[in-house]
């Protein structure tokens, strides 16, 4: 197809026009955060620019849902697509074996905290839901033949943040 792609100066790799409107390409590796112009050159010669069109942001292992920071959310969205594979939602493996396991939880508590300032890490009010499906992961671990400290670590993680989510309400 022999179109170009360069993110600022640098040109970018294994570039696929898919049609008209559509090209893939892939950002070495390297290259530093911020903003980058991006331009698309055509073997015609005719070219496109798009102004500070490509972000590059720093991207922390273990935090699945973007935000920045690695605490109890990540967590509970692996655990929501535990045992998928592939997964519906290739973030939540973490490791990207094709399969959303305990490796790819005990990353996220490898990386618990990062990113946070230094108020406790992770302590964000979780629903029933989300807090039903933690001790569901919590019960799936311990049950585990699998007892390696970072598994043990992982299971005191999710101790601990259970253990300081607030009670649930009951009526009278």
């Amino acid at each position: 197809n022999g179109a170009t792609v360069k993110i600022g100066t640098t040109d970018a790799i294994n570039v696929k026009v898919i049609d008209s409107t559509k090209i893939t390409a892939t950002v070495p590796q390297g290259m530093k955060e911020g903003a980058y112009d991006v331009t698309v050159t055509n073997p015609d010669g005719y070219s496109g620019k798009k102004g500070s069109g490509f972000t590059v942001a720093k991207v922390r292992i273990g935090d699945v849902n973007g935000d920045g920071v690695v605490n109890i959310l990540d967590l509970v969205l692996v655990g929501r697509h535990f045992g998928e594979s592939p997964p519906t939602d290739v973030k939540a493996d973490v490791n990207e074996d094709g399969t959303v396991n305990i490796l790819d939880l005990v990353l996220v508590a490898q990386h618990f905290g990062e990113g946070q300032p230094q108020a406790a890490p992770g302590l964000a009010r979780l629903s029933k839901e989300q807090i039903a499906l933690l001790q569901s992961l919590y019960q799936e671990i311990e049950a585990s033949l699998v007892k390696t400290p970072e598994v043990e670590r992982l299971k005191r993680l999710l101790a601990s943040l259970l253990a300081a989510q607030p009670a649930p309400k009951t009526a009278l």
